[in-house]
């Protein structure tokens, strides 16, 4: 096939070098009550990808932040009917989102 993606959400450019479009924001830029999915994480750390498949944040799932705190910057999302996280900037600042 032709993927327009790679298994982490990143764009692979098409047999004439040219990039597919994205709308996507950081997640950590958003606040309570915006629902989204996931289309990217920017971090190859294998330990990293592997906590963020733990929690369920991978591309395509789908969450809804539920609060923020102005203190610490942590989100608390719920993801597809799992118990709500908090998450601090250091992940969410790595994952890409398209608002719902």
């Amino acid at each position: 096939g032709h993927p327009t993606h790679d298994p982490h959400g990143d764009p692979i450019p098409d047999e004439s070098l040219v990039m597919p479009s994205e709308q996507s924001v950081q997640l950590s830029g958003l606040g309570p009550g915006t629902k989204a999915v996931i289309l990217r994480i920017i971090d190859e750390e294998p330990a990293f990808l592997r906590y963020l498949d733990e929690l369920g944040l991978l591309p395509g799932a789908r969450l809804e932040i539920t609060s923020f705190s102005p203190i610490d910057n942590n989100l608390t999302i719920s993801v597809q009917g799992r118990p709500p996280l908090v998450v601090g900037v250091r992940i969410t600042s790595k994952i890409f989102v398209e608002v719902l």
